[in-house]
């Protein structure tokens, strides 16, 4: 069953797919609907981006995530940083639900280890991670970015990482595969008054 764990005043799971996005909200139809919309981006050359929502608390989700980034590995891959380690089979703190443990957050200290594995993940799949936090991480195969913005009261909202997923998709649909680590950094700071950004190529952080 497609079931997560959850403690008082988590946020309930929900997703839908929208054209370019796929957000792993889990029934056989939109197994189903995902499926034949990755395979048809995947023939057309459309860039795509999946949001792995879930996926930590979810082997359902987890293994059909897996799979399908397998079959038609999309140009980006988006979740909080709890979902992008479960990706790579690292462990997580448990009972969160869809939520990020926050001792796994992204730091300045562990940001170039997370950006190292994230990159070996991009290049196995020619694709970029996106990892959404109090520190973001944006990792392609040659460049990586952190960002610290927004505010605390972003997490009373519900629905900013959907926000962020159909950001990505349109900028996906303007600049193609082609898209930049530039224009990546601005998927993650355009709804929000930046109050610091810090921007890091591949020379300045080293990742090996």
């Amino acid at each position: 069953s497609d079931t997560c764990p959850s403690t008082e005043g988590q946020k309930v799971l929900g997703a839908a797919i929208v054209e370019e996005m796929l957000a792993l909200g889990i029934t056989d139809a939109r197994m189903e609907s995902m499926q034949i919309a990755s395979k048809a981006a995947h023939r057309l050359h459309i860039p795509a981006v999946i949001d792995l929502v879930g996926i930590a608390c979810s082997s359902l989700r987890l293994g059909y995530a897996r799979k399908l980034i397998s079959q038609y590995p999309p140009a980006i891959i988006k979740g909080n940083i709890s979902e992008l380690r479960t990706l790579l089979g690292l462990p997580v703190t448990p009972g969160m639900g869809v939520e990020a443990g926050a001792r796994e957050m992204a730091t300045a200290d562990n940001a170039p280890e997370y950006i190292r594995l994230f990159k070996e993940k991009a290049r196995e799949y020619h694709t970029t991670l996106l990892a959404t936090g109090p520190m973001d991480l944006v990792v392609s195969e040659h460049a990586a970015c952190t960002i610290q913005n927004g505010t605390e009261a972003l997490a009373s909202i519900t629905g900013t990482g959907c926000m962020t997923n159909v950001l990505a998709g349109a900028c996906l649909a303007t600049f193609g595969c082609e898209m930049s680590i530039e224009n990546a950094d601005e998927i993650v700071k355009a709804p929000y008054t930046s109050e610091e950004i810090k921007f890091d190529r591949e020379a300045q952080l080293d990742i090996m």
